[in-house]
């Protein structure tokens, strides 16, 4: 059987923050509620890397909701919530000075146009992602999905 082809559909990763009801054959989907993908080589992006190569993924999606990201005020929801200044203020400590993450940045409200920019950019400069992967993102907008970028193979 050399040099018969294998004739099968593209097999699609989708990163979505809502429940995806897409029902495309090949597609996987994957619910990323945190609406952008921070750490290049945390549990999230390992799972990720893990479908792509068992699954021989040709594309990821990414595809978010528009508005806001997170909750309003965080800070002062968790002090409704009981949560102590000296609480937040050793999160701040930890999140600079541990992880390397600005809290300002990690608290604030992003667009879905920012957060989806920056976690297909992410995805299209991994180095541990294979060069074939199409990388596209998208905003849902009021039951209409918005196309961010080309399907422009990385390379």
């Amino acid at each position: 059987m050399d040099g018969i082809k294998e004739n099968r559909k593209p097999r699609v990763l989708i990163l979505a923050d809502m429940d995806a009801v897409l029902q495309e054959d090949g597609a996987y989907v994957i619910r990323c509620p945190s609406k952008q993908i921070w750490d290049g080589y945390g549990s999230f992006i390992r799972g990720v890397l893990m479908l792509v190569y068992k699954l021989k993924i040709d594309r990821i999606e990414v595809i978010l909701t528009d508005g806001k990201s997170g909750p309003e005020q965080w800070k002062e929801l968790m002090r409704d919530n009981g949560i102590s200044e000296e609480c937040l203020s050793g999160s701040d400590y930890l999140l600079k000075y541990l992880h390397g993450l600005d809290p300002a940045r990690w608290f604030e409200e992003r667009s879905a146009l920012e957060n989806v920019r920056d976690t297909v950019t992410l995805l299209q400069q991994h180095p541990l992602l294979p060069k074939n992967i199409t990388v596209t993102g998208y905003i849902l907008m009021k039951g209409t999905m918005q196309q961010l970028s080309g399907k422009e193979q990385r390379g």
